[in-house]
């Protein structure tokens, strides 16, 4: 029994997406799932990407495969990590002009 079971607290897990995923485009294999970057801007973590024309999120991209090999490895994660099968997966903040294939990135 978990410190957590034992002070009867469920752990709910989260995941925010589609959103609010701009340290997966610092990943080399799954930045190519995340759509609106742009290196340039100033952001309190070194190096970090930020969206354009709004808070430096990120946005995982639905038509990339990655995108769902990614999910499936969090799922996969969270299921191993936590005794329940409940988790939260965002859904808020979502940057939906970055779907738009003629966006561009300033």
């Amino acid at each position: 029994m978990t410190y957590a079971e034992k002070k009867g607290i469920r752990v709910v897990p989260e995941f925010d997406n589609p959103g609010h995923i701009r340290a997966v485009g610092t990943d080399p294999y799954f930045n190519e799932a995340v759509l609106c970057f742009n290196k340039d801007w100033a952001s309190t973590v070194p190096g970090a990407f930020r969206v354009k024309g709004g808070p430096p999120t990120g946005v995982m991209d639905p038509s990339n495969e990655k995108s769902y090999e990614l999910l499936r490895g969090i799922f996969d994660d969270f299921n191993t990590s936590f005794p329940d099968d409940m988790m939260h997966l965002g859904g808020d903040e979502v940057i939906t002009w970055c779907f738009n294939q003629s966006a561009t990135i300033a």
